[in-house]
């Protein structure tokens, strides 16, 4: 899948070139310090990237203009329900077609039951902060880990939305000066481990232990 591919890649430049991260917050940012520098010895090269994060908030607004809309709160979070045939539409242009149909058929099912698109922007307060998952949840959690997704609980803050939520995909972008940050997220399943405590999916091959 291009998306599994896409971030062996990443990982393997990053492993290779050490980028202090508190100069680039993102991992997107620090490959793109890396190809970056390497322009300065090489002129023939050419990164692409600068339009990047401007591409990604309109893959975002397209896919939450076709959503649901849940909560929006006063200071601009959002949350959104992507139930709709135009919503998945707007996920496979974004995902591509074949690994949204690997994504939406054997991944997403397993992990949880409805997905979600949840938008917040500058600093103030949002609907939901991350936390360690609760017991039910471990497995899943390490689950979505083991299929390189995000795999990070959200608590809620507030009334009126989803109580918990696992993050499967999640970056922070700058637009327009402004840092936007972003999770697609599912409502999670408990993995039901067998008695040794341990889960394992013959379909996707990933495998958990917890004691």
């Amino acid at each position: 899948m291009c998306w599994k591919l896409g971030q062996a890649v990443a990982n393997t430049i990053l492993k290779k070139y050490v980028v202090e991260k508190g100069s680039y917050s993102t991992k997107a940012a620090r490959v793109v310090a890396v190809m970056g520098s390497f322009t300065q010895r090489d002129h023939s090269l050419e990164v692409v990237g600068s339009c990047r994060d401007e591409e990604l908030f309109k893959t975002l607004t397209a896919i939450a203009s076709s959503a649901t809309l849940i909560h929006r709160g006063e200071d601009g979070p959002e949350l959104y329900l992507l139930n709709t045939p135009s919503s998945e539409r707007a996920l496979r242009r974004a995902f591509g077609r074949r690994s949204f149909e690997q994504l939406a058929n054997h991944v997403f099912p397993k992990l949880g039951t409805e997905l979600y698109l949840y938008i917040e922007s500058g600093d103030m307060a949002g609907l939901y902060d991350t936390d360690i998952p609760t017991t039910e949840y471990v497995a899943t959690t390490f689950a979505a880990r083991a299929l390189h997704l995000k795999g990070e609980v959200l608590r809620v803050r507030v009334d009126g939305v989803p109580g918990q939520l696992l993050s499967l995909f999640h970056d922070k972008l700058t637009v327009s000066g402004r840092v936007v940050e972003y999770h697609i997220a599912t409502d999670p399943k408990k993995i039901e481990l067998s008695g040794d405590g341990t889960y394992y999916d013959w379909e996707t091959g990933v495998g958990v232990a917890v004691y």
